[in-house]
């Protein structure tokens, strides 16, 4: 979905329909196409790869900065949040956005700053409309409009390396575009939280039917599901298949095969090359963890009895096999053999 082209590069704009044919892609089964990216004046970088990343890639958590794969939990302020727990916490990044509020009271004008921010509602408890902007976002539009009056006044600019050189009617002019864009991405969102529901249906139901095909393969290959997902490489391929709404074919996983195949096999390697503290049985060859060598015992050597094993696991002390149960493996305290004695074994 997200091709790599560069933002507003020649080739980005000459190549429209290749992005307008991977925003058709995703519609699948009750999910539409992608909503189109908004035209903005202001932001010259929202390219069609920025806002691809901006849905589909990976970005840091709102709260904790955790990278996450999530769709935006609120595609106008651009929170993202890696788990339940830091959604509920997202509140928390929002201010009082006070000028708003109080915008019906005589004599009270927006500040300049707040020019273009994006502002969300929340009802309080005594029926108030509170009018919220992003926290860091106003104090980055606070900067900026002390930066621009610094260099109206010839002053040292006091966020020099942070905001583009502009002096106070540049900004101005700059706030007329944002206002423009701030009602562009205020549509666009909304159309985002309608389309997002119908992505997420279709997009569990096409991870469901890749992971079928994927068990059938890892059953034919002879090795276990998480193995393959042990792997990097694939654990891209199956995300961004996923992410597409596309089904991985037989095709695909012979694409990748080779791949997988060599990593399942390096790990095993690995793993066997690990010591692992077995016993030997006192009656065949064969070697056993403490743990299994009692089982083997009861298994295959039915005239010996197991409690006399001069090795045993920690959680067999005090315990003892019932040896009118030859195949059992259970073992029981004095007492809970006693019991069972006379619960199953009694004339």
């Amino acid at each position: 979905m997200s091709c790599r082209l560069t933002s507003d590069s020649p080739s980005s704009r000459s190549n429209q329909h290749i992005f307008d044919y991977a925003r058709y892609n995703v519609a699948r089964g009750r999910c539409p196409p992608l909503p189109a990216r908004p035209i903005l004046e202001a932001t010259r970088f929202y390219s069609h790869t920025a806002y691809a990343s901006f849905v589909f890639g990976e970005s840091p958590c709102s709260i904790c900065s955790k990278p996450t794969h999530h769709i935006p939990t609120d595609f106008h302020l651009r929170f993202r949040a890696c788990s339940g727990d830091c959604k509920d916490k997202l509140d928390s990044l929002l201010v009082l956005d006070r000028s708003e509020f109080e915008f019906e009271l005589p004599g009270l004008q927006i500040p300049d700053w707040r020019s273009g921010l994006p502002c969300v509602t929340r009802n309080h408890a005594l029926g108030i409309v509170l009018y919220m902007v992003e926290r860091r976002a106003a104090q980055r539009a606070i900067d900026e409009h002390a930066d621009a009056l610094a260099v109206t006044a010839g002053r040292p600019r006091p966020h020099g390396l942070m905001f583009r050189r502009r002096n106070i009617e540049e900004l101005h002019l700059e706030y007329a575009k944002r206002i423009n864009d701030t009602a562009e991405l205020a549509a666009n969102s909304s159309q985002l939280k309608q389309w997002t529901p119908l992505y997420l249906t279709e997009r569990q139901l096409v991870r469901d039917c890749n992971l079928l095909l994927l068990k059938r393969v890892a059953r034919a290959e002879n090795f276990r599901l998480r193995r393959m997902f042990g792997c990097p490489a694939f654990q891209r391929v199956f995300r961004a298949f996923n992410r597409d709404l596309a089904l991985i074919t037989y095709s695909v996983w012979m694409q990748h095969r080779e791949v997988v195949l060599s990593f399942v096999t390096s790990r095993a390697v690995a793993a066997a090359g690990k010591t692992r503290k077995d016993v030997q049985c006192p009656y065949c060859a064969r070697s056993f963890t403490t743990a299994a060598l009692s089982v083997h015992v009861v298994a295959k050597h039915p005239d010996v009895d197991p409690d006399a094993l001069p090795v045993k696991p920690a959680a067999m002390d005090g315990k003892l096999h019932c040896r009118d149960c030859p195949q059992s493996t259970r073992v029981y305290s004095k007492e809970g053999l006693a019991d069972h004695r006379r619960a199953k074994h009694s004339t």
